[in-house]
């Protein structure tokens, strides 16, 4: 049984974590292993699930909102915290350096000016690198 879920819709946290969407903040075998057998135990015969490696909860809806270029300031409103560093490095910068996120100005990583913006599509493409557990 094929997942029917629209990618759009994860990504945009319309869906957010359920019995068929996982979201791993990082790669940590024991839970990623717990998350997999989960899926593959099926016992409500769903066809298995998601698992996003790399993607925590709190940045899924992020992506949709820097679809257009987004203030730093925006992004911390959005997610309802200050536009402090440490939420800087606990937020964006993971997006950064995963290459969800670009900025608009790379050369000044600190301008007031500096925007944020969606780099990967959100609708699957064939490229795309997404594997289901059935």
């Amino acid at each position: 049984m094929a997942l029917h879920i629209n990618l759009e819709d994860l990504l945009s946290a319309r869906r957010v974590e359920s019995d068929r969407i996982e979201c791993k903040e990082g790669w940590n075998p024991d839970a990623t292993y717990r998350s997999i057998c989960a899926f593959a135990n099926d016992f409500d015969n769903t066809g298995g699930g998601y698992i996003l490696i790399g993607v925590a909860k709190d940045h899924i809806g992020l992506l949709e909102l820097c679809q257009t270029a987004i203030l730093r300031k925006d992004l911390f409103e959005f997610l309802n915290l200050a536009n402090h560093p440490a939420n800087f490095k606990i937020y964006i910068k993971p997006l950064l350096s995963s290459n969800w996120l670009a900025m608009t100005i790379p050369s000044k990583p600190t301008s007031p000016k500096q925007q944020y913006l969606t780099t990967k599509p959100i609708t699957p493409g064939p490229s795309a690198n997404l594997h289901t557990i059935q």
